[in-house]
């Protein structure tokens, strides 16, 4: 791919080290070479001119020149090597040939050359390590066979369908994950479309938090090792989400007209606050599940009130600016603001009762760590969530002025 998207591979440090010194190895070129040769080699790779001279008859042939290489390379190299009774594998010479082509034409850009070189490395090891594990594998079976036949032949049957059983399942959770994560994730190509956009994502990833927060607090008391996993990958789904998002709304930016360019920094804005509050969300989840899964004692009786009022008064906030969200109605204002004062209130007289615990009844540091680190969250997640309010109220009233001018 020569334009922007998501990466396939996840970077690694080889990876890394390979690009850095690449890097090293051209700025040391660059000064070596005379400055017209540089410009030289950098007007060829100049697509602007390109695209503006094809706009009006067709697209850029990129993956037509690329696919013709491509074919003929790969083609070459396996009727060789064929023909000398080479043994080699045609997908791995296939992808190594299109990753060859994509690095010369500069489809490896600053912005993807990690995570190409990353797919290179993975496909490498992977090729090599597929050999190694269908090497061994075979031995096993064949020994088994041989040892237990009928039985051997069965296990062998049984464990290959296993095998085939939970690859199924792997691949399934797998796309109904990635379902999930694009669910809200909808691409738009008018300022309208990205207002839509923006609220259906600010408000359905609130809605996570809340649910979240709320299974976090509600798994805690219980001990409850299963539902306080699950709050946790519900967070690290959502704070991916939240990358992604950011990504598309830049290609989104860069289609708006010049006059619609405020509905941009609300939806930028808005995905800034939003992976705030699920970082702080993510940090209150991780410390209840590592506290719990360490089988540290249990919170103690006076903080498990101070939790039932938490899970009772901060959702019914969030629930309260998710509607005026949804439905931009900000007409309740100082009902909001001031129930969230009250609550901030309630949570910095327990962070101070916390205190005198600590100094009185010499509480355990984890305890201590655990039940300030709740409450501190849980402030934050407050803050952001008011802050959330206050963007699409201002962006409301924003609009509504200019449509009286």
């Amino acid at each position: 791919r020569q334009d922007e998207g998501d990466e396939r591979f996840k970077a690694n440090n080889a990876a890394r080290a390979i690009v850095k010194t690449a890097i090293a190895i051209s700025s040391v070129g660059k000064a070596i070479l005379p400055g017209s040769t540089v410009k030289n080699l950098e007007r060829r790779f100049e697509q602007k001119k390109f695209q503006k001279v094809m706009e009006a008859q067709q697209e850029p042939a990129f993956d037509l020149v690329r696919a013709s290489v491509n074919l003929m390379m790969a083609s070459i190299i396996i009727a060789y090597a064929t023909s000398k009774k080479m043994p080699l594998s045609t997908t791995y010479v296939s992808f190594m040939v299109a990753m060859g082509t994509s690095l010369a034409d500069r489809a490896w850009g600053r912005e993807s050359a990690v995570y190409r070189v990353a797919g290179v490395l993975s496909v490498i090891g992977g090729w090599l390590l597929t050999a190694l594990i269908a090497f061994t594998s075979a031995a096993v079976f064949a020994l088994v066979i041989y040892k237990y036949r009928e039985i051997g032949i069965a296990l062998v049957i049984g464990l290959a369908i296993l095998a085939l059983v939970l690859s199924q399942l792997k691949f399934r959770d797998s796309k109904k994950d990635e379902e999930l994560l694009n669910a809200n994730l909808l691409d738009a190509d008018t300022a309208d479309e990205m207002l839509a956009n923006s609220k259906s994502l600010t408000v359905n990833s609130l809605k996570g938090i809340t649910n979240s927060y709320s299974l976090s607090l509600r798994s805690l008391p219980r001990s409850n090792v299963e539902m306080l996993k699950l709050s946790d990958d519900a967070m690290d789904q959502l704070i991916r989400q939240g990358f992604k998002s950011r990504s598309r709304v830049i290609k989104t930016i860069k289609k708006l007209e010049t006059d619609k360019l405020e509905i941009g920094e609300l939806y930028l804005a808005a995905s800034d606050l939003l992976q705030d509050i699920s970082q702080s969300s993510k940090y209150l989840t991780d410390e209840c599940l590592h506290y719990v899964k360490n089988l540290h004692q249990q919170p103690s009786d006076g903080f498990v009130a101070t939790i039932e009022q938490l899970q009772k008064q901060v959702p019914e906030f969030m629930n309260t600016v998710q509607n005026a969200i949804a439905n931009m109605d900000f007409d309740n204002d100082e009902a909001i603001i001031e129930k969230r004062k009250e609550i901030r209130g309630f949570i910095n007289d327990e962070l101070n009762q916390q205190v005198k615990w600590i100094q009185i009844d010499g509480m355990s540091t984890k305890r201590a760590i655990l039940q300030t680190e709740i409450l501190l969250q849980s402030r934050d997640i407050l803050a952001v969530s008011l802050r959330l309010y206050k963007l699409y109220r201002n962006f409301s009233k924003d609009q509504i002025v200019q449509t009286d001018m």
